[in-house]
């Protein structure tokens, strides 16, 4: 029998007029953005080594950040003044969570097998749980109670306020756990499992997400629910208590049994952590990853099953192989349909950190990583070392001296820009890149290369079929020996606004850096960055 699904998913309806009012705030400030700036932390963020995962308070005010140094850090929003940093965590918080009702109350979980729930307002941990692996998502139900927990190969629920509460396994998976994480209205629960296929440039990591009804009152027994199979065809476990594992009887009188089957699963989506998949506010849509070609025999293509079916997914816009950002369908009417989709070239796909909605659902931030391996930045170096040396034998001085004396191929410092943009293709930098006078040690001026430029934040419409309508990018850093790296390597990327009107981007590097861009700065304002129009 076809699973029943959350009736308030109900199938898209013309738009009200406040929302269409705050669709076009939003749009408006998100042309806006300016260069942005970097957020000061208390040491340098050499020792901070990492950003990891980003979340934002449900108000807007504020926003958390995690870190390789195993500090959660909290700001305020739109000052970007650090308001606490939260120190308790054996390894690096892999993941962050804010309260969906309460801004001093957020939840990470680290590497070191444990989930901390914090109070931010006193800076001190209300509980801590130990869990039997590496903690890879955390997730609030909406009522705010509960927490769902990947760990491993398996999820737990854990009613971490209420006192001795012992977590509840709900499911036993195969392949490790990445992603957990509830629909809006908590009638969902999606997890997301790693593929155990090779990764290479035509077959890219990618996860199997599925799409869980979550039914909090007394449902099936656990011997009732539909068992799923994993990949290779055996069997998972969708409802084990914590009797089962060795802990103590389920206290909160079955959380088990409100972990539902499936509703809809997508074979492979390109995502690393919780954040490369999004459900949006609205709790109409979902947005992944998805190849742009069905192959539904190494289960590596486009097609969703849903309701014990299979339904391919809408083709690429281009027609192409590769993969695209895809905006699926959660109304049941149209369920795990594309409403919406763009093709992605071969770099993004391999650069994609993450997804997020908009706060009104009406608009996609996908974040890019582009390694020195990665091909779409290697053609942003290529062109940077080609102008650097034509530049080197047209004038020995054109490049500033060492300690030594010597011209050092050191010369690009870190800056990024921002460009509004009419298209939709995904370009590469334009070779040759522009240059720039540079004064030499004699006081003669030579022509110097300006550093290329790689996106690393595309900002998509969905209300006008993901068509792009805003690009952040960042510069290269050019260093001794040829090595080449990208100043702003993302890991994760988000959309922060208290209103329409003020919305801003923050994303979070390897480096260790925190970077919001908003409206707070217009273009030429001093910063180090450069904006294109």
């Amino acid at each position: 029998m076809e699973p029943e699904l959350p009736t308030t998913a109900a199938p898209a309806a013309a738009p009200s007029a406040s929302a269409t009012a705050a669709y076009a705030a939003e749009a408006a400030a998100i042309a806006c953005l300016g260069t942005g700036r970097y957020l000061s932390m208390e040491k340098d963020p050499a020792a901070v080594r990492s950003t990891i995962s980003l979340a934002v308070a449900a108000d807007g005010s504020r926003f958390a950040s995690t870190h390789g140094d195993t500090a959660v850090r909290v700001w305020d929003l739109p000052s970007g003044l650090l308001r606490a940093t939260l120190h308790g965590h054996p390894r690096t918080p892999w993941t962050v969570r804010w309260h969906p009702a309460e801004r001093d109350v957020l939840a990470s979980g680290c590497l070191g097998q444990q989930v901390r729930v914090w109070r931010v307002d006193t800076g001190a941990c209300t509980a801590v749980q130990a869990f039997p692996a590496e903690i890879s998502g955390v997730a609030f139900h909406p009522a705010g109670d509960v927490l769902a927990v990947g760990t491993g190969r398996r999820a737990f629920l854990w009613r971490y306020a209420a006192p001795d509460s012992t977590p509840v396994e709900v499911l036993n998976a195969i392949h490790p756990l990445r992603l957990v994480d509830f629909h809006p209205t908590g009638e969902l629960l999606l997890v997301g499992r790693k593929n155990q296929r090779p990764v290479t440039l035509a077959s890219q990591f990618t996860l199997k997400l599925d799409v869980h009804r979550f039914t909090r009152h007394d449902g099936p027994s656990d011997e009732a629910v539909c068992s799923g199979q994993d990949d290779e065809g055996r069997h998972e476990r969708p409802g084990v208590t914590a009797t089962n594992t060795g802990g103590s009887s389920d206290p909160s009188g079955g959380m088990a049994a409100w972990f539902g089957p499936s509703v809809l699963t997508i074979p492979a989506a390109v995502a690393y952590n919780d954040a490369g998949v999004a459900f949006s506010p609205c709790g109409k849509m979902l947005a992944a990853c998805i190849p742009a070609a069905t192959d539904e025999e190494t289960g590596n293509g486009a097609s969703v099953a849903h309701a014990g079916g299979v339904t391919p997914a809408a083709p690429s816009d281009s027609g192409e192989a590769g993969y695209r950002i895809a905006i699926l369908s959660l109304c049941p009417s149209s369920l795990g349909n594309c409403i919406a989709s763009t093709p992605l070239d071969e770099g993004h796909t391999s650069a994609l950190t993450n997804l997020c909605f908009s706060p009104t659902s009406g608009h996609l931030l996908a974040g890019f990583s582009f390694r020195p391996s990665n091909p779409h930045l290697r053609a942003a170096k290529d062109a940077l070392a080609a102008a650097v040396a034509v530049a080197a034998q047209d004038d020995g001085n054109a490049l500033p001296s060492g300690p030594s004396g010597a011209a050092e191929h050191c010369v690009v410092e870190p800056q990024g820009a921002t460009a509004h943009v009419e298209g939709d293709s995904l370009e590469t930098p334009a070779s040759p890149q522009p240059v720039s006078a540079t004064k030499t040690a004699e006081g003669s001026s030579a022509a110097r290369p300006a550093p290329p430029t790689v996106p690393v934040v595309d900002i998509f419409s969905v209300e006008d079929g993901l068509r792009r309508v805003h690009r952040i990018h960042a510069g290269l850093r050019v260093t001794g020996g040829g090595v080449h790296t990208i100043h702003d390597e993302i890991n994760c990327a988000v959309f922060a606004s208290q209103s329409g009107a003020d919305i801003a981007v923050i994303y979070g590097t390897q480096q260790g850096l925190v970077r919001v861009v908003d409206g707070g700065q217009q273009a030429g304002s001093t910063t180090g960055m450069t904006v294109e129009k």
